[in-house]
């Protein structure tokens, strides 16, 4: 399942900073108003774990406010950003050159030093980074409850009220301090909305928009394989619709014959082409991505037609292996049990690499896994989730084979 996250940053010296430092909850469009720029990333590269000096570099994916002349932005410092995730940000830029990207082993003739480069400073965390994801939590989507959705905190973030959240305030069991969900698409309409109200020059596009955009309804049907020319079965497949201004992603699954069928809902202006990626991470056969740009003038009616030899698939994708899978699991040294435990692993067989990935067990037994490419690792494991224990960290090296799935059971020794 691809992740998504939502990260609100609030700005120093501002009132939404006096929002975060009162623990009152900031109001939405607040945030949308103090800060310089506004929009969705996708973070391609910097550090995964917790680490208060991380610069990330990320792509621009959707902009509601504000305007960057490059495909890329860098911003930071902000602590565990997971890499390829998708956040919403609001963020402050700053013509300082952040100097803390020599200690992440950043050479120093790096793009990010360019005097150009679109700098951006996250001036205060706030309330940390709320994840979200492909969520059936929506009731109000008759037979079909799952939508992309953003997890929000309701004592942190307050939202207008035409953006309802999910479950419903008159769910009893629900503690304040639980999660909320919203649809994504309700939010991010909304926050295009806000910028048209707020400065409609900010929100037209720089560039003119493509004449050709894919309609509505338009089908996409395509085929998955190995290389071996087999059928993938239940390969999981991302459509995400390229655009001028943003783009929205579609999800479909092959079926036993390694076919699937993508029917686009929606559409805005520019949208005239596509990026696949299909995965099956069991099995670790990932396509990275691929590229199909769709000859909108030639579409006769709802579904997208081709004309090779034939009449082949209008969407081939190939598989090939790609990475490991590791598992995880910690237990008490003593007595054998398992335990909830913070988890760490790093490239270790990278010259200059400090990236690593941070997750945690659970107190049933259930491990962790770690799909990573193939090389040696440090797997780090410490601390007790609840804090009702303290124990001795433990760290151990393993080599990962693409392919091939590891086992590793970490124990760790209670403190005296």
């Amino acid at each position: 399942m691809k992740r998504l996250a939502v990260l609100i940053f609030f700005l120093a010296g501002t009132s939404v900073y006096d929002y975060a430092n009162s623990l009152r909850p900031a109001k939405l469009d607040d945030l949308f108003k103090e800060a310089d720029l506004v929009g969705m990333v996708k973070v391609v590269a910097g550090e995964s774990q917790n680490h208060s000096s991380t610069i990330y570099k990320a792509e621009m994916l959707q902009v509601f406010k504000g305007m960057v002349e490059s495909r890329f932005i860098y911003f930071g410092p902000y602590q565990g950003s997971e890499i390829g995730g998708e956040y919403l940000v609001f963020m402050k830029r700053t013509g300082e050159k952040l100097q803390s990207l020599r200690n992440e082993g950043v050479p120093a003739d790096s793009p990010v030093f360019n005097p150009e480069a679109p700098y951006y400073l996250v001036m205060y965390e706030g309330y940390g980074k709320m994840e979200s994801g492909y969520e059936c939590i929506f009731e109000d989507n008759k037979g079909t409850p799952c939508d992309d959705a953003i997890r929000l905190y309701p004592e942190q973030i307050l939202l207008p009220k035409k953006l309802k959240t999910y479950p419903g305030d008159d769910v009893d069991t629900l503690h304040p301090m639980n999660p909320r969900w919203v649809h994504r698409s309700h939010m991010t309409d909304y926050l295009s909305d806000l910028c048209r109200k707020a400065n409609p020059d900010q929100c037209r596009l720089k560039r003119p928009v493509k004449d050709r955009t894919i309609p509505v309804n338009t089908t996409i049907r395509g085929l998955v394989t190995y290389p071996d020319g087999a059928p993938a079965e239940a390969a999981d497949v991302t459509a995400t619709l390229q655009c001028e201004f943003y783009g929205m992603s579609y999800r479909s699954k092959t079926d036993a014959d390694g076919r699937f069928q993508i029917r686009m809902r929606e559409t805005r202006p520019g949208c005239d082409s596509f990026e696949f990626a299909a995965e099956k991470r069991d099995t670790f056969w990932l396509k990275t991505s691929d590229h199909l740009f769709v000859p909108v003038d030639e579409t006769v009616n709802t579904t997208v037609k081709y004309d090779p030899p034939n009449d082949p698939e209008p969407v081939a994708i190939q598989l090939r292996r790609q990475g490991a899978k590791l598992e995880v699991q910690v237990r008490d040294g003593v007595t054998g049990k398992f335990i909830e435990s913070h988890v760490d692993i790093r490239r270790i067989d990278l010259p200059g690499s400090s990236a690593s990935i941070h997750s945690r067990t659970e107190l049933d037994g259930a491990g962790v896994l770690f799909f990573v490419p193939e090389g040696t690792y440090e797997v780090h494991a410490s601390g007790s989730i609840s804090y009702s224990a303290s124990w001795t960290g433990v760290r151990r090296k393993v080599s990962l084979k693409a392919g091939e799935i590891s086992h590793l059971v970490l124990e760790l020794t209670p403190r005296p």
